[in-house]
């Protein structure tokens, strides 16, 4: 009777669990954003956080007071590894099948414009960066494509005789395809305008702004 209980559990579980309904895999993945959340703002300020601080700003001086430079790096590979992982099993579940082609180049441009975007060193912002480029991604960028699209046909390519011109500009001005080279102007107007990003960490303003103000030397 208990068997059969639990594998009724288990079958019901399974089925809620399915790729066509998505709101189990929202609550899933948004409590894994929360405790992923919590557990590096518990790293980040614990004395092994504190650790990873010391060597990223000055690895001599570190190392001076008594560090562990080899133990602490590897530390800081290994815990970037596990959330990694965890990402990924939950990916795979979710897809039910993963390819090498799942991961090109383009996400690793996408997850570094998250980064810059939101704020180094702070968790708050790096979370907002990502809200931003995946809507602008997955919601704005498509939308785009399908108003640019409408103009061109009604407005624009009517007009044109030259097939080599339209086809140029029908395939150039497609904001999907051209998404990392929007990516990438996003990032350079970030550092010229904003280099610490949208919500930068404390430490790093504060470093900013005593740089900006150090006197340049003759």
């Amino acid at each position: 009777l208990h068997l059969s209980i639990r594998r009724q559990r288990q079958m019901c579980i399974r089925d809620r669990f399915q790729s066509s309904n998505p709101f189990p895999w929202y609550y899933l993945v948004l409590l894994l954003v929360v405790f992923s959340f919590f557990l590096i703002t518990r790293l980040r300020d614990s004395r092994l956080g504190r650790a990873w601080t010391a060597i990223r700003e000055d690895e001599l001086a570190a190392g001076a007071m008594g560090i562990n430079l080899v133990q602490t790096k590897l530390l800081a590979f290994a815990m970037g590894a596990s959330f990694s992982g965890l990402a990924g099993a939950f990916f795979a579940a979710y897809t039910s099948t993963i390819f090498p082609d799942y991961f090109d180049f383009s996400v690793s441009i996408t997850v570094l414009c998250m980064v810059i975007l939101g704020g180094l060193g702070n968790m708050t912002g790096v979370v907002l960066g990502g809200i931003i480029i995946t809507a602008a991604d997955r919601l704005y960028l498509p939308q785009l494509a399908k108003v640019l699209k409408g103009v061109l046909n009604v407005s624009v390519l009517p007009n044109i005789s030259n097939p080599q011109l339209k086809d140029f500009l029908a395939t150039s001005l497609d904001p999907i395809q051209m998404r990392l080279f929007l990516f990438g102007l996003t990032l350079v107007l970030v550092m010229i305008v904003r280099p610490g990003g949208l919500v930068p960490s404390k430490t790093q303003l504060a470093e900013l702004r005593s740089a900006s103000t150090e006197p340049v030397s003759p």
